[in-house]
């Protein structure tokens, strides 16, 4: 079994296919196609690394496999911010009529992610201090499908006891 030093020098050997002992560093934002039927593919294929670096670069790709490799995951996502990650993950595990126990204490965006853009999709959100296990347990009902926190928080610091939260989580099958 190789430890995780080896598997950041080495997990993404197979991604690159130039001839470069490093991979190259690619500094564009579109991708040269060399005939038409190859730019279909690249326009229309889900995440396309060599087509528009918004939706994906060889670069990315490779930064995700790697970090895909050290987690022991089937495959990873490079987002452009933490909230894009953050956001990404929400808005793939609820749904309308869905409730989420948040914290009081957060950085701002995931603050405003709660408080305005989950009412709008329908999902019901509650925000509990998060240095209070009970709270979280109080806030949760039979709609609740996440818990939403971060520790320490953004900007206070304060602790959550992630192990007794994720076990409460945990028992109610979230």
């Amino acid at each position: 079994m190789r430890g995780p030093s080896t598997t950041v020098v080495q997990a993404d050997r197979g991604h690159h296919h130039d001839a470069g002992i490093a991979p190259a560093i690619h500094q564009t934002a579109a991708f040269a196609s060399a005939s038409d039927a190859e730019l279909s593919a690249a326009a229309t294929e889900l995440r396309g690394e060599r087509f528009y670096t918004r939706y994906g670069n060889p670069n990315h790709a490779q930064v995700a496999e790697v970090v895909a490799d050290l987690e022991g995951a089937e495959v990873g996502l490079v987002t452009a911010s933490g909230m894009a990650a953050l956001a990404t993950c929400v808005l793939a595990l609820v749904e309308a009529g869905d409730h989420v126990v948040g914290q009081l204490a957060t950085y701002g965006g995931t603050a405003a992610l709660m408080q305005q853009l989950l009412p709008r999709l329908g999902i019901t959100y509650t925000q509990v201090d998060q240095t209070d296990v009970a709270a979280f347990e109080a806030a949760m009902t039979p709609r609740t499908k996440l818990v939403l926190l971060e520790s320490p928080s953004n900007p206070l610091l304060k602790v959550t006891d992630l192990e007794a939260v994720a076990a409460l989580a945990s028992a109610r099958a979230l």
